[in-house]
């Protein structure tokens, strides 16, 4: 393996040589350059199929999990990934720089040149790239990534498959009041083959807001809870009494998380900010409820040594910044308390016998995994305000209503040690099909046959037309 230090030099320099040959419109050697970079997922098997598919897979947090679960064990496909940050290298080179996810689908002579010119590179340079490499579809994990969205354009006028498996999709009321507008007016219409979402809910949001037409976008599920369906039946095949100690898993939450928010940063800088926004959305803040709740996850530690207790922080650093202070005691942290950020969260999950968190697909996991789930109510989360952006999980998952309430729910579920079921509650089956469309453990089938279909059902290759 490259030492760390080897990767971070070789990635800028490999970016700004991307960045380069977009400038100067060299799409021949940038296709050279992106065929050398071309590296075989090794989450996924090598094909033992004789024509196996080859799929261009976009690399992103979380997404790759959901590639890999779709594609692993069939023998019938070679997943490629190029270096991660190509693509958006290549866009540097000729989008103006404050383009962004967020500020795309507008109306400025500036962007909208850039857009053209950005799509000609790209045909030009896939088009040398195919006959070298044919790939048979490329995959991404949201519709909206700007860096990739002339790709989509570019790949549908030469007649390939652009298909977003987009992971983005627990919509609160509250959220989809509010994100719906930045769709419609902000990120605009897809311009790729098809959407693949979780669930009913993502799938309505995007074509009420002209993401997509109906016919164009599919619920698939969650691809990468199948592996926790398979993972609980096998568990409660063994009956195997429980010897390790007893672990609390606490997916940490920030005051801002999973609330309106408009990002943007210009891509040749590191920073970022935040546009203002109305009074209204400003002001929501889970502050109270985020602190208190670590609080008391902090005093379960110290007061019960006999328990473990795991703090996952997201590996952003907003997230991971935040989980550091929320966490800052006067006395010494608990032995029995440590914290993980980023990374998968399913062998935690699987490790652990009771689950805590707050708006996060996370505690669906946990539910698909026959984990009881305990979720903090107290505090801002039973204000009328904010009740629109709380997700409601209902029957499948305990609420505390206090924080002495999630102490003693946590505590108790702990120590009970609940054996693994076979068969989830119905409660735990409607909560999986109604957030994330896998109570049966088969998304990742479903998903790939969609894409197989849109492989062997090619469209006519088509101009398209220039976002925005």
């Amino acid at each position: 393996m490259m030492p760390i230090m080897g990767r971070a030099i070789l990635t800028r320099v490999l970016g700004s040589i991307f960045t380069m040959l977009a400038r100067l419109r060299l799409a021949s050697l940038a296709a050279l350059l992106f065929r050398w970079t071309l590296r075989e997922f090794r989450e996924v098997e090598p094909p033992t199929a004789t024509n196996p598919y080859t799929i261009l897979m976009l690399p992103r947090v979380i997404f790759t999990e959901d590639v890999a679960a779709t594609f692993c064990g069939t023998g019938t496909f070679r997943v490629l990934r190029p270096f991660g940050g190509a693509i958006k290298s290549l866009a540097s080179g000729i989008l103006p720089p404050l383009t962004h996810t967020n500020f795309y689908a507008v109306d400025d002579p500036m962007l909208n040149q850039g857009k053209h010119a950005y799509r000609e590179f790209l045909v030009q340079m896939w088009s040398t790239l195919q006959k070298s490499k044919q790939i048979d579809a490329v995959v991404t994990g949201n519709f909206g990534y700007w860096a990739e969205r002339e790709l989509a354009s570019a790949l549908e006028s030469l007649g390939v498959p652009f298909i977003a498996m987009h992971k983005e999709s627990l919509k609160t009321q509250g959220y989809i009041d509010f994100i719906s507008k930045i769709y419609r007016e902000r990120r605009g219409s897809f311009t790729g083959r098809r959407i693949l979402v979780y669930n009913e809910i993502e799938r309505q949001l995007q074509i009420d807001s002209g993401v997509i037409e109906p016919d164009k976008i599919t619920v698939g599920g969650m691809p990468r809870l199948d592996r926790l369906h398979e993972w609980r039946r096998e568990e409660a095949k063994r009956s195997v009494q429980k010897d390790h100690r007893p672990q609390i898993l606490f997916f940490s939450f920030i005051p801002k998380g999973v609330l309106p928010r408009i990002v943007r940063r210009a891509h040749d800088s590191d920073g970022a900010w935040e546009e203002e926004l109305e009074e209204d959305y400003a002001n929501l803040s889970w502050q109270e409820l985020a602190t208190t709740t670590h609080k008391v996850i902090v005093q379960l530690a110290r007061e019960h040594p006999e328990i473990d207790v795991v703090v996952k922080s997201k590996e952003a650093t907003r997230e991971r910044t935040g989980t550091f202070e929320m966490l800052q005691d006067d006395q010494i942290q608990p032995s029995n308390l440590s914290i993980v950020a980023g990374n998968d969260p399913c062998e935690l999950i699987m490790a652990s016998d009771v689950v805590c968190g707050f708006n996060t697909t996370a505690l669906l996991e946990a539910i698909c995994a026959g984990k009881p789930v305990v979720i903090p109510l107290f505090y801002e989360a039973q204000e009328e305000r904010m009740k629109p952006y709380v997700v409601d999980l209902e029957e499948a998952a305990e609420y505390a209503t206090s924080p002495d309430d999630l102490f003693e729910k946590l505590r108790n579920a702990a120590l009970r040690r609940q054996a693994t079921t076979f068969n989830l509650a119905k409660t735990s089956v409607n909560a999986l099909d109604r957030w994330v469309g896998n109570s049966d453990g088969l998304a990742g089938e479903r998903v790939r046959k969609i894409i197989v279909n849109e492989i062997k059902n090619p469209s006519e290759p088509k101009s398209g037309s220039i976002n925005g």
